[in-house]
């Protein structure tokens, strides 16, 4: 709870340019929560680790598949809803 509390929310969204900034900047953010002791529990490695294997797929294997079709950091940063 306490340690979460100041993550900023991340929305992800494949088709923007932005995302993986984004999520490696997050990535860090999540990272340096050892510097409050909150690396060691449960929900933040399994973020972490979640983060980087959902990382890795989108920079290393989906690549050349990956369209991007806006470029707006903005937009990761509230929730997307399609009417």
């Amino acid at each position: 709870g306490h340690c979460m509390a100041h993550m900023p929310d991340l929305y992800l969204d494949i088709h923007n340019a932005c995302v993986m900034y984004k999520m490696r900047a997050y990535i860090s953010l999540v990272e340096d929560l050892r510097l409050r002791r909150c690396a060691y529990t449960r929900e933040v490695r399994k973020l972490e680790v979640t983060l980087r294997q959902l990382f890795i797929i989108m920079g290393e294997k989906c690549h050349g598949d990956l369209v991007f079709t806006i470029y707006d950091c903005a937009a990761l940063e509230r929730p997307y809803h399609r009417y």
